[in-house]
């Protein structure tokens, strides 16, 4: 009878430590859950904050065609300027 309740108190034990454990290991996986929850979040702001970044890029490129463009127009009338100025 003895060996029987030794059997029973080393089982419950265990069961209490296998209790722990997986509680430990809950909270580990909710702590987990709100990890992957904010990482969700942020690549959510990353993704705009890309999408913003490449509009303004854009825009820049744009500006500076135009002003490429427009220092070569400058740059022909005033060759034809000084042509004139010359003749």
């Amino acid at each position: 009878m003895n060996e029987i309740k030794t059997m029973l108190s080393t089982i419950l034990e265990n069961q209490k430590i296998t209790n722990a454990k997986i509680e430990a290991l809950t909270m580990d996986v909710r702590q987990l859950q709100g990890d992957v929850t904010v990482l969700k979040e942020d690549g959510s702001v990353l993704k705009e904050n890309v999408a913003e970044i490449k509009t303004l890029l854009n825009e820049v490129s744009q500006s500076a065609e135009f002003l490429v463009h427009k220092t070569g127009e400058h740059e022909k009338e005033i060759f034809v300027l000084k042509r004139k100025q010359k003749a």
